[in-house]
């Protein structure tokens, strides 16, 4: 399946304020809300951040609140998207991440992405997140296999996937991105 662009995406559907996916002992993740858009743009919009997840520069506001409306969207559609990630002891958004189902032929393959903002990095908390990530996609939406990938060179990222029980599946040149998997323990 294919994501709607994040430049034409709908407005969201109604969904529950702050509907929570999983906890951690720092964070919370839970599906964006329309009114995320001010704290996503400042992390979204920083150029330090989008430098370790894309082509270096900040996303102009226009296309974060597109993407925002295309997760909540395809939340609701799929069961499975990015969200907002918020220390538990704060309430603050300190990132953007999830899991998804992006593959037609293959739901019960999900994929996991996040970012933090950069106050956030060396904190310990990606690895926390990967993690929680990883067990809500095995226990509750019933992925046999998760994937992430990470640019080469965002070393601290490509470390928290191997330390999370990824294993490196290659370097694709195309996408200039190393692509990590973990397959569900058999019980």
């Amino acid at each position: 399946m294919k994501r709607p662009s994040p430049c034409t995406a709908a407005k969201p559907v109604n969904l529950k304020p702050a509907q929570e996916l999983f906890t951690t002992a720092r964070l919370r993740h839970r599906v964006g809300h329309p009114d995320d858009l001010d704290p996503l743009v400042a992390i979204k919009g920083d150029d330090r951040v989008m430098a370790q997840v894309g082509n270096g520069r900040g996303m102009p506001r226009g296309k974060v609140r597109g993407r925002l409306h295309g997760d909540i969207n395809w939340f609701a559609a799929h069961g499975a998207a990015h969200g907002i990630i918020e220390s538990r002891e704060t309430g603050v958004i300190v990132g953007y991440g999830g899991v998804g189902r992006y593959d037609r032929d293959r739901p019960d393959h999900l994929e996991l992405g996040y970012l933090f903002q950069e106050a956030c990095w060396g904190q310990g908390l990606g690895s926390e997140f990967v993690q929680g990530a990883i067990d809500y996609s095995f226990t509750t939406l019933g992925a046999t296999l998760v994937h992430a990938c990470a640019m080469p060179q965002n070393k601290a990222s490509c470390r928290i996937m191997e330390k999370s029980g990824m294993v490196f599946e290659g370097y694709y040149p195309e996408t200039d991105r190393n692509v990590y998997q973990l397959a569900r323990p058999v019980s």
